[in-house]
């Protein structure tokens, strides 16, 4: 067996599935686990089609910007967690999702069928028709992302060498 065969029985192969889109986060919520700090969840309501047709996601956040985006939101607008739906403000979005798997569970004896999915990034975010966040503006950041931060450290420090 030759070098690169080895190499390649070795390396694992990934598929990535990922969907970009627009729609209604509903149903915000932190999850509470037994060890660890927990997780950001969400139902996810994404546009598709001509007609005003939909498709429900059920999202936990895991890149960085979108965990700091949901705790900047429900900060800044704590009835988003209500539990009482016409308490929330309305929150849409642009996303990017990946990790995408229909699951089903079993309620009153039917089966439920959703989709799972990992909320990747938000491209922008509007709250009661406000725009609140958008990616490619920076006058509409929140809240201090994890990335924005560093590359603003790192502009700092020659500035304050020169002065």
């Amino acid at each position: 067996m030759s070098n690169t065969q080895t190499q390649t029985q070795t390396q694992r192969i990934y598929s990535d599935l990922t969907a970009r889109g627009t729609g209604f986060l509903n149903r915000i919520r932190k999850v509470q686990i037994k060890k660890g700090d927990g997780y950001w969840a969400a139902t996810l309501k994404a546009n598709r089609g001509e007609k005003g047709e939909f498709t429900i996601f059920e999202v936990r956040a895991v890149g960085a910007d979108a965990k700091a985006l949901f705790a900047g939101i429900a900060e800044q607008f704590p009835k988003v967690l209500s539990g009482k739906y016409k308490e929330r403000p309305s929150v849409f979005c642009g996303f990017s999702i990946g990790d995408i798997q229909p699951l089903s569970y079993t309620k009153d004896g039917k089966e439920v069928l959703y989709i799972d999915a990992r909320l990747l990034k938000f491209a922008f975010i509007n709250i009661n028709g406000n725009a609140w966040y958008s990616a490619n503006n920076p006058d509409l950041q929140p809240v201090e992302l994890p990335s924005k931060q560093k590359q603003e450290e790192t502009t700092e420090e020659p500035a304050a060498k020169a002065a």
